[in-house]
């Protein structure tokens, strides 16, 4: 059994165990409302989730560093704090679109939903996704009970288990996470984002790029190597253990690197146009003499018609 079967499966037991209580605990006739037909997830506004927080501990774990938290299911880590998130210049552009969103933000892989919170704040609706269904109610209980009625809370496979209507979101988050996964996976996505995406809808991404200071030495020519060679995904499948020891504890067995080449490419093939690109600073969660300030790369790109 592969880790997509185990995922799909775990999460289906998660969304079914909701929906046993949630008969329990609501009329019939309100039954409907709460299965939430355009499957964006399970509101977040249930009671039953109140008990599900219950039985989690208090805090989620901490990085080794202690300057950041580790996912639970070992898919990298998540900032601590919200000032920190916001010295990215790709979240200001998120926050920012967030403010004038007229349809859901939904944000793929969210963690412990710090940014989820931050598209909330700027008053968007938003699905906030995760492999995890634990990252889910560790990131509701940092929502205030009024902001959760704009809130869904998602755990299905992206993007194989996840539906959702046709030009049904303002917008698509992917920050951190397209470097776990496989290039097939992402193009899937890709076109299915653009499916979902209303017209001048826009998609933003920040991925692990060969640039990183702290494995830049380890990976950048065999990277160029394989792009000279025509190779459109070049930096698939290095080894977490051998580019990132001191992280791979809380890594899968292997990343998927990219830079603004084959992302640009991937975009353009379906139909989405480029707006902005750029380096993200990282400097502050690792070893400063080792980075450079090219921690991340981000990329927006909108969806015409």
């Amino acid at each position: 059994m592969n880790w997509l079967t185990e995922k799909m499966i775990k999460n289906c037991i998660f969304t079914c165990f909701l929906l046993c209580f949630l008969t329990q605990a609501v009329a019939a006739p309100s039954f409907k409302c709460l299965q939430n037909q355009h499957n964006y997830g399970i509101p977040a506004t249930s009671t039953v989730l109140d008990e599900i927080e219950k039985t989690l501990p208090t805090e989620p774990p901490l990085s080794k560093s202690g300057k950041s938290l580790v996912t639970i299911n070992k898919f990298g880590f998540d900032v601590i704090d919200d000032a920190s998130l916001q010295e990215s210049w790709l979240v200001n552009d998120i926050v920012q679109f967030s403010k004038t969103a007229k349809s859901p933000m939904l944000e793929i892989g969210g963690g412990y939903g710090r940014l989820s919170k931050h598209m909330l704040n700027a008053g968007a609706t938003v699905i906030y996704n995760d492999l995890e269904p634990s990252h889910l109610i560790y990131g509701r209980k940092n929502i205030s009970p009024s902001q959760r009625e704009h809130l869904y809370l998602n755990a299905f496979v992206f993007p194989r288990g996840m539906i959702l209507k046709p030009n049904s979101l303002s917008g698509v988050v992917m920050y951190r996470v397209a470097h776990f996964m496989q290039p097939d996976e992402f193009e899937e996505g890709i076109a299915k984002i653009k499916r979902w995406l209303v017209p001048g809808g826009k998609i933003f991404i920040a991925v692990l790029p060969p640039q990183h200071g702290e494995f830049r030495d380890k990976v950048l020519s065999t990277y160029e190597k394989r792009w000279q060679e025509g190779n459109l995904w070049p930096g698939y499948s290095f080894s977490s253990l051998e580019i990132l020891p001191e992280q791979a504890y809380a890594l899968p067995r292997h990343l998927h690197l990219m830079d603004q080449r084959p992302l640009e490419s991937v975009l353009k093939k379906y139909g989405f146009t480029v707006e902005k690109t750029g380096f993200i600073d990282m400097k502050k969660f690792g070893n400063s003499e080792k980075r450079t300030g090219q921690e991340l790369f981000g990329i927006v790109a909108k969806k015409e018609s």
